[in-house]
């Protein structure tokens, strides 16, 4: 059952959907004191956004230079975390924004946050777009869409699940599903 209590966000209640919800409208809203004062501050989400820091570099020069013309992956490995970002900064963008149109309270936008989102998700846009265009100029796209396809989408759930803590409530058999499903994927 669904308890009021599972709406409230913090370190000792993750946002936690029912199995049974189709109710996605019932999920933990995020405002700008939410992302501001848990989210930030989180050490997951400094790991996965140290982690994206330092993978794109790393693989650039030491993966891209070498494998770039036989791997369909290099590209799209790059471009993948790069949008995962983008899916998790539009969240926290498009949060506030739906917060800001139900309510009318527009002192929200007087936060850096909504704004830092949306710089975040016009750069790394911009950004995953070039990688996948450099993925197209060395392969096909009959190659190039499915593998994206399945690499951003994986990306964007494990960086959604880490920022957003999504996956606190799984069960031991909701978790076995859910890995069955990436390994068909």
């Amino acid at each position: 059952a669904w308890v009021d209590s599972h709406r409230t966000w913090g370190p000792n209640h993750p946002p936690c959907l029912p199995i049974d919800s189709a109710k996605l409208h019932d999920a933990v809203e995020l405002d700008v004191d939410t992302i501001s004062q848990t989210i930030l501050p989180s050490p997951k989400t400094w790991v996965y956004f140290f982690g994206v820091c330092s993978f794109v570099p790393l693989w650039s020069r030491l993966v891209v230079p070498r494998y770039q013309s036989s791997h369909v992956l290099v590209y799209l490995m790059l471009c993948s975390v790069i949008s995962s970002v983008t899916v998790v900064s539009c969240r926290a963008f498009m949060s506030v924004a739906t917060s800001v149109l139900e309510s009318g309270d527009f002192i929200e936008l007087a936060s850096p946050v909504p704004f830092c989102a949306l710089v975040l998700v016009i750069v790394t846009a911009i950004w995953s777009t070039f990688y996948l265009n450099k993925a197209m100029m060395h392969f096909k796209n009959s190659e190039v869409v499915p593998v994206y396809f399945t690499s951003f989408t994986l990306a964007s759930i494990g960086a959604g699940a880490l920022v957003y803590s999504e996956f606190a409530c799984m069960t031991g058999y909701t978790s076995f599903v859910f890995a069955i499903g990436c390994l068909v994927t």
